[in-house]
């Protein structure tokens, strides 16, 4: 976690067998909180439809705190995994074939669609990755080059003179 780089994301694939709703929510909001303690930022979440509507189901005291700990939502969804290069990422969004996608982040005052990246599919090809014989995970930031800055670890000078990097 230094200057520059993405915001932490705390990768919520598993658990949903093993926890209830609200232990779930608390285990995120944990994980937030301590990244906001040693870090003073406040990591990325994400997540795909069940699990965000999983997360939904927690007391709304949970709910609150859980979108509060976590503002930038990295959605999951796929719509088109045969054809990735079909899918129009410029005005898309996650929400377009999947309606209950963004989970307690839908609840909020937040615009119509709250996601800060989409990964919209995990079978592209890029021939500069293993000559085109694999499958990559693609993804999209809504917004560009100034939205993506918003969302980097951040950095202040530390002193006037010493042109040393700190984080807050």
């Amino acid at each position: 976690m230094r200057p520059g780089y993405l915001l932490p994301v705390l990768d919520l694939e598993a658990g949903q067998s093993e926890q209830t709703r609200n232990e779930l929510a608390q285990f995120c909001i944990d994980f937030s909180d301590r990244i906001y303690e040693v870090m003073g930022i406040r990591p990325a979440i994400y997540t795909n439809g069940n699990y965000a509507n999983y997360l939904q189901g927690a007391s709304s005291s949970l709910q609150d705190a859980l979108v509060a700990g976590f503002p930038a939502l990295w959605s999951a969804r796929w719509p088109n995994q045969t054809d990735p290069d079909s899918i129009p990422v410029q005005t898309a969004h996650p929400k377009d074939s999947y309606t209950p996608i963004y989970g307690p982040w839908d609840d909020y005052p937040n615009p119509t669609h709250p996601w800060s990246f989409w990964q919209y599919a995990s079978t592209a090809r890029l021939s500069a990755y293993n000559n085109g014989n694999s499958n990559i995970d693609v993804d999209v930031a809504q917004g560009g080059i100034e939205f993506l800055k918003d969302h980097l670890v951040p950095a202040i000078w530390t002193s006037d003179t010493s042109g040393q990097w700190t984080t807050y």
